[in-house]
């Protein structure tokens, strides 16, 4: 069972809902939630506006479908990628690629966005030699968020 908190207004929104179509609170809160995904023509795959900001992914999950077509293009397999996402069944790891065939500019745009230096341009952060990212609000004020990547431990 999932349980989700709300706001007393958006649980008001529900509960009025729900008696106005006479249904349970969960029936009309189960139907807003689903509303927000986006199904594709893949059954794995699925856009969710508040999951990545709508970037396709695999369904019930946070991972997004141009990460797994990134490492197809860096040469792993799908057997590789079973490996290491053992949660997923496979059916979910083939549509994935699928998808990325289907939708190939759209997801090389969003595997070139995710390139380090690309990320690190759009939030304005920078990576010594040891690894250490360093975000700044702007470009000459103070820092005030530093980060290690576990690669350069």
């Amino acid at each position: 069972m999932t349980v989700i908190h709300v706001t007393p207004q958006a649980y008001e929104i529900v509960a009025r809902r729900a008696q106005e179509t006479r249904r349970s609170p969960d029936e009309v809160a189960s139907q807003i939630i689903t509303a927000n995904a986006t199904t594709t023509e893949h059954p794995y795959v699925e856009r969710r506006y508040d999951v990545l900001g709508g970037k396709p992914t695999i369904k019930g999950t946070r991972l997004p479908v141009w990460q797994l077509a990134e490492r197809i293009k860096l040469g792993d397999s799908p057997d590789d990628l079973l490996n290491a996402y053992l949660h997923l069944p496979a059916a979910a790891v083939f549509d994935a690629i699928s998808y990325y065939y289907d939708h190939r500019e759209e997801i090389e745009a969003q595997i070139e966005e995710n390139r380090l230096e690309n990320a690190l341009a759009h939030h304005n952060a920078v990576m010594d030699e040891r690894g250490q990212i360093t975000f700044q609000s702007q470009p000459d004020d103070l820092i005030n968020t530093v980060c290690y990547l576990p690669a350069f431990r």
